[in-house]
C-alpha cells in the first residue's frame, strides 16, 4: 500500500483526492485505487500499468573491470540520445555517437575510473567503468 487518503464526511459535489508514490521501483509498476465507502464496501479501479526506465532497460555495459576495451549494447536506440564518457573529476572524455547504432566497442581509455553517462529522453543513467590494463 503506497497511502491512505481519509475521505470528506458527507459532501454533495464530485471531490478529486491526489497521491503520489515517493519511492516509485524503477522498471514495470502496476497502481490501482482501492476505495473503501463509509459502509466499508470495495470498488477497485482499473490497473494502471508504469514503467520507469533503468538502465538495463537501456543498455549493456561489459565487461566491468576491463582491460583496456569494453562494450556498449543499446537495447532500444530510439530512446538513446546520446553516451559521454566523464574521467573520475567529472571532466568531459568523449561523446560516442549513437545514431543509427546499437553496439560499440570503447577503448583508448588509460588507466582509471570513468563514468558512463547514457542519456535518454528524459532521463541521464550514469555507471562507473574501470579500466585497469
Amino acid at each position: 500500500m503506497i497511502s491512505t487518503i481519509q475521505a470528506v464526511e458527507n459532501s454533495n459535489t464530485e471531490l478529486n483526492y491526489v497521491c503520489s508514490d515517493s519511492k516509485p521501483l524503477k522498471g514495470v509498476s502496476y497502481y490501482r485505487l482501492n476505495p473503501v465507502d463509509r459502509d466499508q464496501t470495495l470498488d477497485y479501479s482499473q490497473i494502471e500499468i508504469i514503467s520507469i526506465a533503468t538502465l538495463s532497460n537501456l543498455a549493456l555495459v561489459y565487461p566491468n573491470p576491463n582491460a583496456g576495451a569494453f562494450n556498449i549494447r543499446l537495447i532500444d536506440p530510439s530512446m538513446v540520445r546520446s553516451i559521454e564518457i566523464y574521467n573520475a573529476t567529472v571532466q568531459f572524455v568523449r561523446k560516442v555517437k549513437t545514431k543509427g547504432k546499437n553496439d560499440f566497442v570503447i577503448n583508448g581509455l588509460s588507466n582509471g575510473f570513468y563514468n558512463l553517462s547514457i542519456i535518454g529522453s528524459n532521463e541521464r543513467f550514469v555507471t562507473s567503468i574501470l579500466v585497469s590494463q
